[in-house]
């Protein structure tokens, strides 16, 4: 059986954040609507409603909400629910079907695989742009709330006095070719940082070392290395 359907995401080179995501999904489902229509000029009106529901669908899993059905349960679904609209549309009948025919057709669809592998390969692209982007940016909240955090910590008056004699130190104020102190910058550093301990996770591992995990399926870490690379340049550079 012959279907237009809408593109699946095409996979992004750079990671789409959430907002980005959520406006190119509502983008998508009108070119989807609007496709359709062009295809099938006495288009079910039901066909409109199971393309909405499945966008709806789409952006709850973006979201996280608890409910939100995996990619694949509502590929699935949609596909179920369109087959026999679209069945019906293509024998031209006058009469809809009894709904226990339709229910028949959407049971069978996987075994009569009207659709080929449509469903398979749009699961795939879906799952790889949408789950990556939603774990890039569950990785980024971690880390900024982290941040927030951390600018409310007071650090002791030692450890304030540590860090402006560290300003006499060449290779921190940023002068490359300048050797290190030794062991004074890593010194000042440990004891100043010994007060964020508490911020370790249960299991060990606190929101920055989890980070890089997170986002470890992101397509060549592109976006992780930028953001680190930008971080980088923004901060003093620190000797050993």
């Amino acid at each position: 059986m012959d279907l237009l359907l809408f593109g699946p995401f095409q996979e992004d080179a750079h990671v789409l954040t959430k907002p980005t995501l959520l406006a190119k999904l509502g983008r998508q489902e009108s070119v989807t609507l609007e496709g359709f229509r062009n295809s099938y000029h006495f288009m079910d009106q039901r066909i409109g409603d199971h393309i909405r529901v499945f966008f709806t669908r789409l952006q709850d899993f973006i979201e996280e909400k608890p409910d939100a059905k995996s990619i694949q349960d509502s590929v699935q679904e949609f596909f179920d629910a369109i087959f026999p609209l679209i069945f019906h549309n293509i024998l031209a009948e006058k009469k809809p079907f009894e709904s226990t025919y339709s229910t028949c057709l959407s049971m069978n669809r996987l075994k009569s695989n009207p659709f080929d592998k449509v469903p398979l390969e749009m699961t795939r692209s879906l799952t790889k742009t949408l789950q990556t982007s939603r774990t890039f940016t569950t990785a980024l909240t971690d880390v900024e709330r982290l941040l927030d955090d951390i600018k409310m910590i007071p650090f002791s008056v030692s450890c304030q006095d540590a860090l402006v004699r560290m300003a006499l130190c060449p290779r921190c104020a940023g002068h490359d070719p300048a050797a290190p102190c030794p062991g004074f910058c890593l010194n000042v550093a440990r004891g100043c940082l010994t007060s964020l301990a508490y911020f370790v996770a249960e299991d060990g591992i606190n929101p920055v070392s989890r980070a890089p995990l997170q986002c470890r399926h992101t397509t060549g870490n592109s976006a992780v290395i930028q953001l680190y690379r930008q971080e980088s340049r923004a901060r003093p550079r620190m000797g050993p």
